[in-house]
């Protein structure tokens, strides 16, 4: 919303948006960070398809952790996506299945810490 396009854009570009209803012109709009790459004319679906290719053959939960933190780096995320991303961590571990088995046969669990 307007509050996030504030914290990335600056007051000043959000109100020229929002409340001018301005438009930019694509050398404008990559000087004010409103997009990262500008492509001739005619090429912005081929390129964005090549780069949601080239996403897609990185591995997706590295790609999901990449994408949380850059969140929580700027103030997108809060506390809770940094604790669910903790806890993805520990749900690919062998330390959840010690600690779930243990919690099972009512027995003291043995961390690996693996």
């Amino acid at each position: 919303g307007t509050q996030r396009a504030v914290r990335r854009f600056g007051a000043q570009t959000v109100r020229r948006m929002a409340i001018g209803g301005e438009t930019f012109v694509a050398a404008e709009a990559l000087a004010l960070g409103i997009v990262d790459r500008v492509v001739d004319t005619g090429k912005a679906f081929i390129e964005a398809k090549a780069w949601a290719g080239r996403i897609a053959e990185r591995g997706p939960l590295a790609t999901e952790a990449a994408k949380l933190m850059i969140a929580v780096a700027e103030g997108e995320e809060s506390a809770a996506a940094t604790e669910a991303l903790a806890s993805g961590f520990i749900a690919l571990t062998g330390d959840l299945n010690a600690g779930v088995d243990a919690f099972k046969t009512k027995q003291k669990p043995a961390f690996s810490r693996s």
